[in-house]
């Protein structure tokens, strides 16, 4: 870091900070971009790693251009040339360009993306915050975190990757995918910054129907782009290509293998714990937010799409504010007027699909989990969770408003889907029961002032549903669920009043209890209430 110093902090996210820094050697500034290690698992650092070797050998006017990367023990540093401005913060500030504005921007976007597709690079993150704007107007594509090198061998790909917002129809219905993925987000950008619907060229309309096509295999592609009469003599075309660009049409031959890699990829929703970007992922919860309250019930209806809101609760990466909007989000069509009960019971089946109970579940302990090194590098998966084996948790007075908000939202959802639908419940009953019984006798153990909660349940004191049954409980053939049974009824023992124990008491029960005495399982035989 002594080649460098430091003028001021330009921005930071879930990847880290950039700084704006200054050469010693020459004076000319550079940009920083400083990424701690310090919560980062090894298969993240390896990523990191992957993303300053693709960048390193990118040479174009309109990319960002990598001029050094280096590592302290606790930090990666990556030094690129600097850009004035954001494609974001202009559009921010100005809401929209003009076409006669916007149309060097495309040039110099295409020009980018034609020279990153003809070196089998594909970006999979492009977003007006990823495009930036020197002192000369020249736009500049940056920030490589998702980008992939495809080698010659592959032709299509299969893991989630980018933002929501921007996101290509493949990608949200869990089809394979191409370097066409990069061509609709392009055309996401170009649409955003143009002033609609003021007068726009028929050339930039074509062009923009080209690559809004939903289905891609008629979006437009490369040959088409560079013979298009809005980009035709203006794209900046470097030539030292590799031997089988993207940009190329395929042969026959090299279109049946690449056919018979999408029919063969199974999709792979979930392939890292990539960065989440906080603002980026609210603004989108919030778009569907506001479509699912007036009316348009689409995301919640149509599992691909559902998935896409669901995702972040499986990333070890996720904020507690973007978890705070995905269980909102869910929760709407529930609490609002005007949704039908088919509709709701669509959409429920469609959770049920999702696995949405598991995943909130499981963004629930992730929320909880104390990070370290060891544990940062598991696989994200809910129905396989590692977590309650290798990891530890926070204490209640380590969490922060904002994690108690989480818990609550997510925990309220789960109450309610639970409680409208059996189906919501682990489709092994009896380890929930188990579980219950796990979790009643612990309140009574090291919160028995919580008891009237306990007496409400087991006595049936409101009159709602049945009072437990303790003669099946304890007579089941599963030896762990009567240790359980025996667990609760010795700590409802100690603290019951002997009046409100007499209601649970009956000769059945002191049968059962004593023939337990003879039990086959020995942990049944000595704790039970007869060894007091």
């Amino acid at each position: 870091m002594d080649k460098y110093e430091v003028i001021k902090l330009l921005g930071e996210g879930s990847f880290g900070r950039v700084y704006k820094a200054k050469m010693v050697s020459d004076s000319s500034f550079v940009a920083l971009k400083v990424i701690c290690k310090g919560r980062r698992s090894n298969k993240e650092i390896v990523g990191l790693r992957r993303e300053c070797e693709i960048q390193k050998h990118l040479h174009h006017p309109n990319v960002i251009q990598m001029l050094d990367s280096f590592e302290t023990p606790s930090e990666i540093v990556v030094v690129t040339e600097f850009a004035h401005k954001e494609l974001n913060t202009i559009l921010g500030k100005e809401g929209y360009l003009s076409e006669e504005r916007a149309i060097p921007i495309i040039w110099d976007l295409v020009s980018a993306l034609n020279y990153l597709h003809s070196h089998r690079v594909l970006h999979r993150d492009l977003k007006p915050q990823n495009i930036l704007i020197d002192s000369k107007n020249r736009a500049k594509l940056c920030d490589f975190g998702f980008a992939r090198n495809m080698s010659t061998g592959t032709h299509v790909l299969t893991s989630i990757k980018g933002t929501p917002l921007y996101m290509a129809p493949e990608l949200i219905e869990e089809q394979p995918y191409d370097y066409k993925a990069d061509l609709w987000s392009l055309g996401c950008i170009i649409h955003e910054q143009i002033q609609w619907p003021t007068f726009v060229s028929d050339n930039c309309i074509t062009f923009l129907k080209g690559l809004l096509q939903k289905d891609p295999a008629k979006r437009i592609n490369w040959d088409e782009i560079l013979n298009h009469r809005l980009v035709k003599g203006h794209i900046l075309i470097c030539d030292d290509s590799t031997n089988m660009p993207l940009t190329r049409a395929l042969s026959d031959k090299t279109l049946q293998v690449k056919e018979q890699q999408r029919n063969d990829n199974k999709f792979n929703f979930i392939e890292e714990n990539h960065p989440i970007e906080t603002e980026e992922w609210i603004v989108f919860l919030q778009k569907s937010m506001e479509e699912v309250i007036n009316g348009e019930m689409t995301s919640l209806t149509q599992p691909n799409l559902t998935n896409i809101i669901v995702s972040p609760l499986r990333n070890t990466n996720t904020s507690p504010k973007v978890l705070i909007y995905v269980a909102k989000l869910l929760s709407v069509p529930f609490v609002i007027q005007g949704v039908s009960e088919e509709t709701r019971e669509q959409i429920r089946k469609v959770y049920l699909e999702v696995k949405l109970v598991p995943n909130l579940v499981y963004s629930s302990k992730l929320l909880m989990r104390v990070k370290s090194e060891e544990n940062s590098s598991l696989s994200p998966s809910p129905s396989d969770s590692p977590l309650s084996v290798q990891s530890s948790y926070k204490n209640i007075v380590d969490l922060t408003d904002e994690d108690l908000q989480s818990l609550e939202h997510i925990y309220m959802l789960i109450t309610h889907l639970i409680y409208s639908d059996n189906e919501f419940l682990s489709k092994n009953k009896l380890q929930v029961v188990i579980d219950l019984l796990a979790v009643l006798t612990h309140v009574l153990r090291v919160f028995p002032e919580n008891l009237e909660l306990i007496e409400k349940i087991v006595l049936n004191e409101n009159n709602e549903g049945k009072s437990v049954n303790f003669v099946e409980l304890l007579r089941h053939n599963d030896p762990l669920l009567k240790e359980r049974a025996c667990f609760f009824l010795l700590f409802l023992g100690k603290y019951l009043s002997p009046k409100k124990m007499e209601g649970l008491w009956n000769e059945t029960v002191r049968e059962t209890l004593e023939a337990l005495m003879y039990d086959s399982i020995e942990s049944v035989r000595n704790i039970g209430p007869w060894k007091n």
